[in-house]
């Protein structure tokens, strides 16, 4: 389980992977067009959300595209002055991209940092979070994308409100500039830095990832569940359930929450 005392060495599984997985080349021929969102009546009532690594190949093939309707890539590195590090595997994102399209599945860009000084330098400077926001919309309009997926992990409290105001600014530019555009943030199981505003965060996107997940991990002091459904006397008081009733005491969009 994770604690006060851990979470300063805590790595999430997004973070595990991207780091193991860095550098990865994987040579997939580029499609020779690019195929727009197609609007295609389907029977989902909810948002379903996924995420595609870029060390995936091209599994792309083989995925449900009727069970879902949005597919983020992940990921391309934001960094610190709003500048981006370059798509891994861009070959895989646009192929990707033409299959989602042609079943009727948005595709956004998941755009990640997972280092605190760097996200504290990012969203503490107004320049580099409109130097951001421009190059991310540029990247969304460059490959023909559908909107963002921000990924900042165990960012500190000295960013809650210019993480607020970075999302507000991002979603703002999107709608106007992109309508139909979608805009949404993961956000943590147990906000254990008191850094993220549920309520203005849902209000400023079109949804919050709930990272319902590494409740237990690889540095926990004993072995455990990574998603445990309930609280219980065995496994503590955090789980699925806890931080899904947490959500609704403080955030007032519900219709915002997307259980990841």
């Amino acid at each position: 389980m994770l604690s006060s005392v851990s979470i300063e060495d805590f790595q999430g599984i997004h973070e595990v992977e991207w780091y193991a997985h860095k550098g990865e080349v994987i040579q997939v021929p580029a499609p020779k067009k690019i195929i727009p969102y197609q609007r295609i009546e389907r029977p989902l009532n909810k948002v379903v959300y996924g995420y595609y690594p870029f060390w995936m190949g091209t599994s792309y093939n083989n995925l449900h595209y009727d069970l879902l309707s949005h597919i983020a890539y992940f990921s391309v590195e934001l960094h610190n002055d709003g500048s981006l590090g370059s798509i891994p595997n861009v070959s895989i994102l646009e192929n990707l991209r033409n299959i989602a399209h042609s079943n009727g599945v948005v595709v956004t860009i998941t755009a990640t940092q997972f280092n605190n000084d760097t996200i504290a330098a990012f969203l503490n400077s107004a320049a580099a979070r409109t130097n951001g926001v421009n190059n991310l919309y540029n990247l969304v309009m460059n490959y023909s994308l559908d909107g963002v997926s921000i990924d900042f992990e165990m960012p500190t409290n000295s960013v809650k409100d210019s993480l607020t105001l970075f999302m507000q600014a991002l979603t703002d530019y999107f709608h106007t500039n992109l309508p139909g555009s979608h805009i949404s943030i993961a956000t943590p199981a147990v906000d254990w830095n008191n850094s993220f505003d549920y309520d203005q965060l849902a209000l400023h996107s079109d949804g919050l990832f709930i990272m319902c997940y590494d409740y237990y991990w690889s540095g926990s002091s004993y072995a455990g569940p990574v998603s445990p459904l309930y609280s219980s006397s065995l496994w503590g008081t955090y789980s699925v359930m806890w931080t899904v009733n947490n959500y609704i005491y403080y955030g007032i969009y519900r219709d915002k929450f997307i259980l990841g």
